[in-house]
């Protein structure tokens, strides 16, 4: 056999058909024989030796390849889940048998094995599924408890047999992935840095004998090689690299990069030709270059290792250049047609970028500049015969393309424009003035010149685009500044009817990159806004699209545009949700954002309209995103989902003045809502929240809509949304406050609910201080709102709250929300809490832990809180004190008091002093007044518990203004301002 048999026991031998039969049977297209044949291979794991027979299976080449196929998925699988298991796993009083785990045998022999039965295996899928295998293994057991690996590959690749040569560098690849991103921190990378040093040199002697040979399978093993080399390269060096075979590696691999591919070598089919070994081993070799020349090549920075300064410098100064003309070259055999795939050229194209910081490798690059940029760059910028095939045929996928991250990274034509805009930005006007005068003077001249039946679109296409591109310098520099207007008019503006409709798609892309630059004549500008909102009808899909991305910049030209727009509101809204219906994307939705933001309350009219369609295309995105699609079809639609959530928020911002629209809204939006708060929705919850706090902050009342959703809040902090408790603070807050009739009715759930969220989470001793905090702030709320209601609370309340604060509380932020509860239930009702204090003798150890923190109460709000609590006390009959609020320690209290009164009323005189300098730069800069207007910025809620921010036991102190709710900090500045009365009545009775 080919492969090593592996011996099995007795009864393994009498259940291998069965194992067999199952795994072929998982490819059933009967749902009932799958799930069948997959529990069956489950009972299977109990048995000893079961996974050795896979792999035995594995590597058998009389075994079907499917089964062969399905046992290899089925492997790779159980070491992915289970190869860091010890031992057997099961739940304690269970019947049922325990999860499978590999015995230290079964490791031994998979580890021993697999290798072989990867070189020996000569079915690509079942290949790359053992290499997955090989790299699981490795992540665990590579290199301490995997100590044959290396000799074993170090054998195979010895050998003479380009089969088990081409395996061996196969599975090398594999276990070397592992330290492609590793840090170089503690010594971690060091075994593989002697691994390095003892591979390296051979598979150096390997490419340079494939190197001789144009066969594929030699291609492919230069392939495998470069590969290695580059996610051994990517990020740190090993010293061998230091030590002189630098300059080896990089003579070799220029080879690789040099030498001709012939051209009756090729397959004649485009994605074989694409694949072809060749071509793929000189894309690693443009990787590795790359790397080279952005990584260690760049500005020296603080921390750099000085061997990484000292390679820089030896690559700048003995390779740049040479690797450069090898990089020129790719780029020369597309300019005279020869065949290029797309990777090679893109990356480089990016070396080239990259060479543009060095002096050294941009004045070699100078010579060629003019050749690179025009009959190299512009021409991948041109669309192709294909691109408008798939235009015509497919616009939805056109459009998709153009949205797709993945492609546009790949894509040549995206390496050319940032070339070009990377050229000018480093280089300078000169490069400016070289590629306008051929854009200008030749392209579009020509152009212009042509007759109709001999113009190059696609040439004009790519000048508009280049002219787009450079708009941010054509803008500020003052000779291309003054003819601005006259370049729009002359070459943008005509293409606004052009036959091709990449055209018109594209004149709407650049005039909207110039929305901002100056027009003599007013009418230019709206003539190209009205040319714009009449291509929103046109009948290709890109032209819509570009079209309406075009209008969120053309609006930012000021009130003539707004002008404009506002009587067609209407129509642009809905040509923008047509096109939402037909692509998910979340650009489009981000049009509706900034549309709803620069228009402001005049969205009124459209906004129920408005609010219901974003409600169902956001429930159309998100089952979308959840369904069994392609991975990038969901990611697109689960983007669309959030950006129409956060749309619908823009328009009750918007309308956040006008209440009496909320009712309508609320009702359009109660299918968003309650989809949104459902455990399937997590990626939307807080965005979905958000929404809810507008409705219960800015709507006339809590309204039966907004409280039928309330029951859905504790369902998700106690089921699959625990760490939501701080987002839900602000929505909690409005039902208690501008609900409260309703919240403390004795017949409704909504006060124990909030009661068992703060008892459970101060007596869980898990949760975070943060955590703690939001409970606290909560209880805040409960006692400022429910005077009067709650006296049967106050004693578990604050016990709660003591346990927590004596208990190690370590977190000084937490100390102060803790004892600001104990402040609030003595401002409740002193007495009743008093004697919860006294009953466990608390009240001294609780003062002193007060005291003790007093210089924690940072903000003026917690200054506030604190003198409400302490001031309390001295509504107490003198002889109804406890003895530690006697003599000392009641004058103790008063001399606390006054130092806080005297220190919260500075800081309110530097918070009202701050404000006045505010409006009055305002009122300079001609703002006018800014009592209208001055939340605009922000959301009134949105500072109500913004006190504590950032790590647990830190404090974040903020403006006094932004931080505390207006109706809360009013609550309290009515009690103080019983304070003095208050004093004043204690002397008396004293």
């Amino acid at each position: 056999s080919v492969v090593r048999v592996l011996r099995a026991s007795s009864k393994m031998d009498q259940q291998t058909q069965r194992v067999l039969v199952a795994l072929q049977y998982t490819m059933s297209p009967s749902m009932a024989e799958r799930t069948s044949a997959e529990s069956q291979l489950k009972q299977f794991e109990s048995v000893p030796g079961y996974v050795v027979l896979l792999l035995q299976i594995v590597g058998n080449p009389s075994v079907d390849i499917s089964v062969r196929q399905a046992a290899v998925i089925y492997l790779k699988n159980l070491i992915m889940g289970k190869w860091h298991r010890t031992t057997a796993v099961g739940s304690a009083g269970s019947t049922a048998p325990p999860e499978f785990a590999f015995s230290p045998e079964e490791k031994a022999i998979i580890r021993e094995n697999i290798v072989e039965a990867t070189c020996h295996c000569h079915i690509p899928l079942v290949r790359v599924q053992l290499g997955v295998a090989i790299q699981l293994i490795s992540l665990h057991d590579f290199p301490t408890s995997w100590p044959g690996f290396i000799p074993k590959i170090m054998a195979l690749m010895g050998t003479q047999d380009p089969a088990l040569i081409h395996g061996a560098v196969f599975c090398l690849m594999n276990v070397f992935k592992k330290y492609g991103s590793m840090p170089n921190a503690n010594n971690k990378r060091e075994p593989f840095n002697q691994i390095v040093a003892s591979v390296f040199p051979v598979l150096l002697q390997l490419l340079t004998y494939v190197n001789a040979s144009d066969s594929p399978q030699a291609g492919d093993i230069a392939r495998i090689i470069c590969k290695i080399f580059y996610s051994s390269t990517k990020r740190h060096l090993a010293p061998y690299f230091m030590e002189g075979p630098i300059n080896e590696w990089v003579a070799v691999l220029l080879h690789v990069l040099d030498r001709p591919v012939p051209p009756q070598a090729l397959p004649t089919d485009e994605r074989a030709r694409r694949n072809y070994p060749w071509w793929k081993a000189k894309k690693w070799v443009c990787h590795v270059f790359d790397k080279f020349l952005s990584r260690y090549c760049r500005k020296p920075r603080e921390g750099d290792p000085p061997e990484k300064l000292a390679f820089g410098q030896l690559f700048l100064a003995h390779h740049a250049t040479r690797v450069m003309d090898s990089m020129l070259n790719i780029l020369n055999m597309r300019r005279t047609g020869q065949y290029v795939p797309d990777m090679p050229l893109q990356i480089a194209i990016s070396y080239l970028n990259n060479s543009l910081t060095r002096g050294v490798t941009f004045m070699h690059l100078l010579p060629h500049l003019d050749i690179v940029t025009q009959e190299v760059l512009f021409p991948l910028m041109c669309l192709t015969a294909k691109d408008e095939e798939l235009w015509r045929e497919d616009p939805h996928e056109y459009a998709r393309r153009e949205f797709d991250p993945v492609h546009e990274y790949h894509n040549p034509r995206t390496a050319a424009i940032h070339f070009i805009y990377d050229m000018v930005q480093l280089r300078g006007k000169a490069r400016l003035n070289s590629f306008m005068a051929f854009i200008v003077g030749t392209v579009l001249s020509r152009y212009q010149n042509d007759p109709h039946d001999q113009k190059n679109y696609y040439e004009k296409d790519a000048a508009l685009t280049a002219i787009g591109v450079l708009a941010p310098f054509l803008k500020t520099i003052p000779e291309y500044q003054a003819n601005l207007e006259r370049m729009l008019f002359t070459h943008v503006f005509p293409e606004f009817s052009s036959p091709r409709g990449f055209l018109r798609a594209r004149a709407c892309g650049v005039f909207s990159d110039f929305h901002d630059a100056p027009f003599s004549n007013t009418e230019h500008f709206t003539g190209g806004l009205r040319a714009v909102l009449n291509l929103m009808r046109d009948p290709d899909l890109p032209v819509r699209i570009e079209a309406a991305l075009a209008i969120p910049g053309l609006l930012q030209q000021g009130d003539a545009a707004l002008a404009e727009v506002q009587p067609l509101l209407g129509f642009v809204l809905d040509e923008c949700f047509k096109l939402l219906n037909e692509i998910d994307n979340d650009d489009l939705v981000a049009i509706l954002e900034a549309i709803i933001d620069m228009f402001g309350e005049n969205i009124a009219p459209f906004a129920v309209s408005l609010c219901a369609k974003l409600s169902e295309a956001f429930l159309r995105c998100a089952v979308a995103a959840n369904g069994d699609g392609d991975g990038e079809g969901e990611d697109a639609a689960a983007l669309a989902a959030l950006g129409c959530l956060t749309a619908v928020t823009s328009v009750l911002h918007a309308l956040k003045k006008m209440p009496e629209v909320y009712p309508q809204l609320e009702h359009v939006l109660m299918p968003l809502l309650s989809f949104g708060l459902e455990a399937e929705s997590l990626q939307y919850l807080e965005e979905v929240v958000r929404i809810l706090t507008f409705f219960t902050f800015f709507g006339q009342g809590i309204s039966p809509l907004m409280w039928s959703l309330f029951p859905k809040i504790p369902i998700l902090l106690e089921g699959p949304a625990p760490d939501f408790l701080e987002q839900f603070l602000n929505p909690i807050d409005n039902y208690i406050s501008r609900g409260t009739d309703q919240f403390f009715a004795p017949d409704t759930p909504y006060l124990n609910v909030v009661l068992n969220i703060y008892y459970k989470t101060l007596k869980d001793p898990t949760s975070a201080p943060t955590e703690c905090g939001d409970a606290c702030q909560l209880m805040e709320s409960l006692l400022l709102s429910g005077r009067g209601r709650m006296d049967s609370y106050i004693p578990a309340i604050m016990q709660v709250a003591v346990e927590r604060l004596t208990n190690g509380c370590r977190s000084p932020a937490l100390r102060v929300l803790l004892l600001e509860v104990i402040a609030h239930c003595l401002y409740y009702n002193p007495t009743l809490a008093v004697w919860a204090l006294e009953s466990h003798h608390l009240t001294a150890p609780v003062l002193k832990i007060w005291f003790d923190n007093l210089s924690n109460f940072k903000r003026l709000h917690d200054k506030k809180v604190c003198v409400l609590g302490l001031s309390s006390l001295l509504s107490l009959p003198y002889a109804n004190l406890p003895p530690v609020l006697q003599g000392p320690g009641l004058q103790h209290i008063l001399a606390g008091l006054i130092n806080f009164c005297a220190e919260a009323e500075k800081m309110k005189k530097e918070i009202d002093d701050e404000v006045k300098l505010y409006k009055d730069q305002r009122a300079s800069l001609g703002h006018g007044d800014d009592d209208d207007d001055d939340d605009d910025d922000d959301d009134d809620f949105d500072g109500l518990f913004d006190g504590y921010e950032g790590e647990p036991g830190t404090m974040v102190e903020v403006p006094d203004d932004q931080d505390v709710d207006d109706d809360l900090e009013q609550s309290i500045d009515r009690g103080l301002e019983d304070i003095v009365g208050t004093l004043e009545d204690f002397k008396a009775r004293r």
